[in-house]
């Protein structure tokens, strides 16, 4: 005999279930555009983006289980910018990625990079393959490690050195980049470059930003639906201890990226703050990031 209540319950049941399963760690949007190449068909290169769209959304990065409410949201749009020889290329690769404050639906930037490093080799309609033991591709280890910083800058936000489970597999992508002397962007004697992020992501020198970004996401931002106040307080003390970070470390990557990724964020915080804080959060700013003035001018308007 058919029961409402008991189909109700069995559906119910499928859908709880449905949103336990076991996702990859990565929700990305992948744009490849070819402008700069001239009179080059559009249409070529969409197998290139659906491979590289799979590639980051259909591979398990980590040992860890995500949801699909949990996977991160993040874009990669990769600019051809030269072709030579029909299969020679130049590009530049902006990759952005954010993680979503407790109980909003704002979603706070944790990685936001342009990087113009990137040449490869490929013939159109080739299928890239991904082997992690032995990558052959500049492209495909570009995109890899990428994967792997927004995944990391992630679980630094949720857990205090939360990426050490990366840093192995991020070291060995450099190894194994580094034997290929022709690949650009892994040069460790560039202090703008992957190779200055993955410094930046696994060396013990870099534990204090790793600490400061743990606090300001996971005990600041985490917070503020609930106590903008105190989630305001937490996060002016990491800024503060920035400046005890660049003094010791100022050409760091981590810098640049706070930079590109907080400033906003953090004058819309403290648009509302009482004017002393402002005064405050203004004042570390300045020092950090002088070149922000038009931005950090908000601080100064009374709410």
């Amino acid at each position: 005999m058919f029961s409402p209540i008991r189909f109700y319950f069995l559906i119910v049941s499928v859908f709880f279930s449905l949103l336990s399963i076991e996702a990859q760690e990565l929700e990305a949007r992948v744009k490849i555009s070819t402008e700069n190449l001239g009179a080059v068909e559009q249409s070529q290169y969409r197998d290139l983006e659906n491979q590289l769209s799979e590639l980051l959304n259909k591979t398990h990065w980590t040992d860890l289980a995500y949801t699909k409410r949990e996977r991160i949201p993040c874009s990669f749009s990769l600019k051809l910018t030269e072709l030579k020889d029909n299969n020679k290329y130049q590009a530049e690769l902006s990759v952005s990625a954010s993680r979503t404050a407790f109980n909003t639906m704002y979603d706070s930037p944790i990685l936001v990079y342009v990087d113009k490093e990137v040449n490869f080799e490929w013939d159109l309609g080739t299928p890239l393959s991904y082997q992690e033991q032995s990558v052959d591709n500049n492209l495909l280890a570009t995109f890899v490690f990428y994967a792997y910083s927004v995944i990391a800058m992630s679980l630094d936000s949720y857990g205090l050195e939360g990426s050490m489970r990366l840093h192995e597999a991020i070291k060995q992508l450099q190894n194994q980049a580094n034997s290929h002397q022709e690949w650009n962007g892994w040069d460790a004697f560039n202090r703008n470059n992957r190779s200055s992020l993955i410094s930046a992501i696994t060396e013990p020198k870099h534990k204090l930003f790793r600490e400061i970004w743990y606090n300001y996401h996971r005990l600041g931002l985490d917070i503020c639906e609930q106590n903008i106040k105190e989630g305001r307080k937490l996060i002016l003390e990491q800024v503060e201890k920035l400046k005890t970070y660049k003094d010791e470390l100022y050409e760091s990557f981590y810098l640049r990226l706070f930079e590109a990724c907080k400033i906003k964020e953090l004058v819309l915080l403290f648009q509302e703050a009482p004017q002393e804080e402002r005064n405050k959060l203004r004042k570390v700013l300045d020092e950090l990031f002088p070149t922000h003035q038009e931005e950090l001018d908000k601080l100064r308007i009374s709410q």
